[in-house]
């Protein structure tokens, strides 16, 4: 009688030992689903700001060739954009303030005053 008490002891021990196996695996694997979602989501917003930047630079060119480009502030689905026009001897300077939830940094921008090339790109963050 008492072999079957130890063995039923040992038959529930490695059925828990079991369980908590999958459990922590199961944990693991969940909290992997939940980071590969943020970093994908991360990835989509960091390549619609991306995309706002080159469509930026792109009016500022054409503006610039067009007409008179002046300092504005606009909002565009949720991100906020200001941007202030500054003019040297050869170039336009012009630095873009991108205003979002998750990040906030300045985009320095530098346009030449003839052929409207973009001679100079820096980020600066903004703390």
């Amino acid at each position: 009688m008492m072999k079957k008490d130890n063995h039923r002891g040992s038959v529930l021990q490695i059925v828990l030992i079991i369980l908590c196996t999958i459990c922590f695996f199961l944990t693991i694997y969940v909290s992997d689903l939940e980071q590969k979602f943020l970093i994908y989501k991360n990835i989509a917003i960091m390549e619609r700001q991306k995309n706002y930047e080159v469509m930026l630079i792109h009016y500022y060119k054409k503006t610039l060739k067009d007409d008179i480009l002046i300092s504005d502030e606009f909002n565009i689905s949720g991100h906020q954009f200001r941007y202030s026009v500054d003019i040297d001897v050869n170039s336009y300077i012009i630095t873009t303030t991108f205003l979002h939830p998750y990040f906030n940094y300045d985009m320095v921008c530098e346009i030449d005053n003839e052929s409207y090339q973009v001679l100079k790109l820096e980020y600066k963050e903004k703390k």
